[in-house]
């Protein structure tokens, strides 16, 4: 009985990483994984890319709050910074 339990168990086990990897090989990251694992200049690429993506979001946010600033002088008559 104790045998047929660990057996159990372990085929649990065995479906629960496979779905594990299934999961995994369906996600970006993965993808990324492929390319980098033929060129490892894919990595500077995408983090070149991200790195522009967040300063132009960094600048937006900037503008957003300069906005922001502008509009709570115009209520209050002050700068709040």
């Amino acid at each position: 009985m104790e045998l047929r339990s660990l057996y159990e168990h372990l085929q649990a086990r065995i479906l629960e990483l496979i779905e594990t990897l299934d999961t995994l090989r369906a996600s970006p990251d993965y993808e990324v994984f492929l390319f980098a694992e033929k060129d490892a200049a894919v990595i500077d690429t995408i983090a070149a890319a991200q790195q522009e993506e967040l300063e132009k979001e960094i600048e937006d946010l900037k503008a957003e709050a300069r906005a922001g600033e502008r509009e709570i002088e115009e209520l209050v008559g002050s700068s709040p910074f």
